[in-house]
């Protein structure tokens, strides 16, 4: 959800998996800090100069029934989408994009290199007035742009039992600055 420092707590208790992008305006540094002290692969930020997203990935993870991420330093109008999944598998690949004005992004391509595989997309917009949509029947969760403090964040997932390409592509009602992330995991159980 929105506000940056320290997002709501949730019940990780039966997890393997746990997702975590991060939206925020300027490249402004931060650190992040995981309530129950798991160790995250960091993938990088992507930005625009003004819309800006991290992501992680963390697989055999402490869990916690009320399990939190909190941001510590300078980052601006940040908005956290933490997400933990009950499967085993493989990081893959990812694919990631930005842009200076649009009201709509491709995450990038990916092809797994297995199936089945699961897909995770995040996005950050930086204005607009309705929830950002994402395409090719990805299941989607949006805390919106919300003026003065809060950039949007999207996050996004799909199982896909067969291992073709995709790439989601987000849209919303205002073009603004873009930046968005598409993470792939392989060798499901």
């Amino acid at each position: 959800g929105h506000d940056g420092g320290t997002s709501t707590p949730i019940s990780t208790l039966k997890a393997n998996l746990f997702v975590l992008g991060i939206s925020f305006y300027n490249n402004a540094p931060f650190t992040m800090v995981d309530s129950a002290g798991n160790t995250w692969v960091h993938l990088g930020v992507i930005n625009e100069s003004t819309a800006c997203i991290d992501a992680y990935y963390c697989f055999n993870p402490i869990v916690s029934a009320a399990h939190t991420i909190t941001l510590a330093g300078a980052a601006q109008l940040s908005s956290i989408a933490f997400a933990a999944f009950q499967i085993t598998g493989t990081f893959d690949k990812f694919n990631r994009h930005a842009l200076a004005s649009d009201d709509a992004i491709k995450a990038g391509e990916c092809t797994p290199t297995s199936s089945p595989a699961l897909h995770i997309s995040f996005v950050n917009y930086y204005s607009g007035t309705d929830d950002a949509t994402v395409d090719s029947g990805f299941t989607a969760e949006v805390f919106p742009f919300e003026t003065p403090s809060k950039l949007a964040i999207g996050f996004a997932y799909k199982i896909d039992l067969d291992g073709g390409s995709e790439q989601p592509e987000w849209s919303w009602d205002v073009a603004s600055g873009c930046a968005a992330y598409h993470l792939v995991f392989t060798e499901l159980a």
